[in-house]
């Protein structure tokens, strides 16, 4: 319990503290500095999105090797083996996760804040630049680093190889894959999808036991919207904006895959009990 309520404090401290708090210290003490803007927020998005997040990666991993919970459950072996096939149908299920959850979260907006998803979709940061139908490929490589290489190395083995199995030993398996998930969607803008992806990809840590499966399927999905936008682009010139327009056609047929791959998990569950 005590690691528990540890990893939730050293967790906000890596990320809320650089969000919401460090920014104004920041910003007080290199008002005076000759900085380039550029500069400036390579030096701040350093600070805070790699330092501070992988210095409590490495705190909670000190504190993780001393508990006997997590050391027997992150050394067991899985009775799974993620192939290729499955670990394609795994990353499906979590790109049409996303498309499923942006509409609800559509819905749920558009009913109780009608003005909101407007706004957000004016204010939508998209993921890389281009000026004119010219793209800026060094912001694609950037985003391909940031997106693809680090954000999801760093997030998974903070949030499911540490978090979930510390909350796993005292919660239990759904109340850790919803209490880390939970976590895991305070610090993203797309805070519904976040939490589903999160609790789908802890089932995926649990039944493979391997974290370098997570972090595949993570690095895919986050690839897969990449490829997306910079197609999307390619043709229309336009940014892929996802608080815009949603295809319902489009939605209803991620919906039925879902649907198909749960159905396909739950036969194999029931397969591996009968063996």
């Amino acid at each position: 319990m005590r690691l528990m309520i540890s990893a939730v404090v050293v967790v906000y401290i890596g990320y809320f503290f650089p969000s919401y708090i460090l920014l104004d210290y920041y910003l007080l003490i290199t008002r005076e500095w000759a900085l380039n803007p550029s500069l400036d927020r390579v030096l701040y998005s350093a600070i805070a999105y790699y330092l501070l997040p992988v210095s409590a990666f490495f705190a909670l991993c000190i504190g993780a090797q001393r508990d006997k919970h997590w050391k027997q459950y992150s050394t067991s072996r899985p009775r799974n083996t993620c192939t290729w096939g499955e670990g394609v149908l795994v990353l499906l299920g979590l790109i049409s996760l996303n498309s499923v959850s942006n509409y609800i979260q559509y819905i749920v907006f558009d009913w109780f804040s009608p003005g909101y998803w407007q706004a957000q979709a004016y204010n939508f940061t998209p993921l890389f630049v281009a000026y004119d139908g010219v793209i800026d490929w060094l912001s694609v490589l950037s985003s391909v680093i940031d997106g693809v290489v680090i954000s999801p190395v760093i997030e998974e083995l903070l949030f499911r190889y540490l978090l979930f199995v510390i909350f796993r030993s005292v919660l239990g398996l759904t109340g850790a894959a919803l209490l880390s998930s939970l976590l895991f969607a305070s610090i993203h803008e797309w805070a519904l999808y976040a939490f589903m992806s999160g609790v789908f990809l802890c089932w995926v840590f649990e039944r493979y036991r391997r974290i370098s499966v997570v972090i595949v399927v993570h690095a895919g999905h986050n690839l897969f919207i990449l490829l997306f936008d910079l197609a999307y682009y390619s043709i229309t010139q336009l940014h892929f904006n996802p608080w815009e327009g949603v295809n319902n056609g489009i939605i209803a047929l991620q919906a039925g895959y879902l649907v198909l791959f749960t159905l396909f998990i739950d036969y194999q569950r029931k397969k591996l009990k009968e063996e």
